[in-house]
Formats: structure tokens, C-alpha cells, sequence
């Protein structure tokens, strides 16, 4: 994860690595803006799942470290944060508001030039709003041959998804927020619910 190009992917939302820096060099890479001297930087990408707060730092690390945080493509990066010290004990600390399915690159590396036993954590936190529903389907009785639908009403952060069930077991295809059961019979008498 020398390059920008083959920087390590993280796909969970708590992330902990430890890595040596001193063969790491600094071909190609951005200066962060913050930093004095930043060399030897290793690289790590992340795409946010959804809007929320990314925590990076290098809290632990064995020498003085210094982060940015990079928007765009590997050559074609901008700057979106930076910090030097924010960790304690001359390591790094950023917290940094993200949008969902934005790629973001992470550049760790030593202030001066230093190097050694890097450090790194990231964590996500989702601003996300939790669906919530604001209305019920309704109970219904039909005749025997007769149409039943079943509508739900939910907000929350999109997309929302929907699942529709009948006494518990999936109903396939029943994925909207409405769910029509044509010429019903007594074997369709039971409860349905959506998830």
C-alpha cells in the first residue's frame, strides 16, 4: 500500500491495522498541507456506506505520524482534511463528516520524513435515519375470489427496502410498499407483514 494505486481496501466500518512505514517511500504521493516534512506514506481506501463520521488516527504508532484525507481518483486527488497531532503523543487524529458512497483515500505517513510501527485505526458511524414506519397495512376481510392489497407507509434515509410475509415466511417478489393478493382464498388467510 506504497502507492495510491494499490492502497489497502477497508470494507467494515471498524478498522485496526499495524504495519511497518520504513520501506515506504513517497513516489507520487500529495504532500498533506499540514504536515512538515511528510514522508514515508502508506495508503488505505474506504467507501462510506451511507452519510456519517469517519474517525482516522494513528494513535500508538511508534513515531510522529501525519494523515490526510483525499477525495477523487489515484493522480487526481483532492485534499478533504489533514492533521498532525490531534492524536496525542505527536500522532494523528481526524474526524470528518462523509457521504454515502463516496470513495475516500488515506494517506498516513511520518512528519520529517519519520518512520517506524504505524498504527491505524479507522471507524464509521452512520448519520443515517433508522426507517421508521407512519402507517400500518390495514386488516382486511375479502369474499372468496376477491382482491386484498396492503400498503405501508415508512421514512427514513433512501433507498428503503421492502419484504413482504405471510405467517412469517417470504413472500418472493412481494419488494415494494404495497403488496396486492389476487383472488384470495381461504388458504390465503393468515398474517401479513412486511419487514
Amino acid at each position: 500500500n506504497d502507492l495510491c494505486a494499490a492502497a489497502l481496501v477497508i470494507s467494515n466500518s471498524s478498522y485496526t491495522t499495524t504495519q511497518s512505514t520504513s520501506l515506504a517511500t513517497s513516489t507520487g504521493d500529495p504532500v498533506p498541507s499540514c504536515v512538515g516534512g511528510f514522508g514515508n506514506g502508506v495508503w488505505f481506501r474506504y467507501t462510506a456506506p451511507s452519510s456519517g463520521q469517519m474517525v482516522v488516527d494513528t494513535i500508538g504508532s511508534s513515531f510522529d505520524t501525519g494523515v490526510g484525507i483525499y477525495t477523487g481518483t489515484c493522480g487526481s486527488l483532492t485534499q478533504q482534511a489533514c492533521d498532525d497531532d490531534s492524536g496525542g503523543n505527536n500522532t494523528s487524529r481526524i474526524t470528518q463528516s462523509v457521504t454515502g458512497g463516496t470513495t475516500y483515500y488515506i494517506l498516513a505517513g511520518g512528519y520529517g520524513g519519520a518512520s517506524g510501527n504505524l498504527v491505524f485505526h479507522l471507524s464509521f458511524a452512520s448519520t443515517a435515519a433508522p426507517p421508521t414506519i407512519t402507517a400500518q397495512p390495514q386488516s382486511q376481510t375479502v369474499i372468496a375470489g376477491g382482491t386484498a392489497t396492503f400498503t405501508i407507509s415508512a421514512t427514513g434515509s433512501t433507498p428503503l427496502s421492502y419484504q413482504w410475509r405471510f405467517n412469517g415466511t417470504k413472500i418472493t417478489g412481494a419488494s415494494t410498499n404495497s403488496y396486492t393478493l389476487f383472488t384470495a382464498f381461504a388458504t390465503n388467510e393468515g398474517s401479513y407483514d412486511v419487514v
